[in-house]
């Protein structure tokens, strides 16, 4: 029974631990998905360049600043900047760069899909992608 409410407190101070951490680091995430809507525009508009800088930089402010536990938002911006910018780098010819963020993206998908279904649709179309390569 002890090692039970030791556990237990052990993955309560985790949660409350990751809660705190997603708290101070909101403003990153909200930096994070803005950087992603701008590149799908720059993207829209052609202006190739400044769109794979935000999707990386995106993609670094959810690799930094925003690990403290699992959080839906941030993997779902960061596998969306990974699928997206590898199109990009695809279309250039740089495949093996490519394929390795398919990947990442894939790998999150994944597991956003375990918890939510809502993915399906997502995962498949980054699935299709490396296919090309395969």
């Amino acid at each position: 029974d002890g090692e039970c409410e030791e556990s237990n407190e052990t993955d309560e101070a985790r949660t409350i631990e990751d809660i705190r951490i997603a708290k101070k680091n909101a403003h990153r995430f909200k930096t994070a998905s803005d950087y992603l809507e701008a590149a799908k525009c720059y993207t829209d508009k052609g202006d190739l360049q400044k769109a794979k800088e935000l999707y990386i930089d995106a993609i670094d402010i959810c690799e930094k600043y925003l690990v403290g536990g699992f959080t839906e938002d941030t993997y779902r911006v960061k596998a969306e900047c990974c699928r997206n910018f590898a199109d990009i780098i695809k279309e250039e010819g740089h495949l093996e760069n490519a394929m390795a963020f398919y990947q990442e993206a894939l790998r999150i998908y994944k597991i956003l899909k375990f918890y939510s279904p809502d993915y399906e649709q997502a995962l498949s179309e980054v699935e299709r992608r490396i296919k090309i390569f395969t």
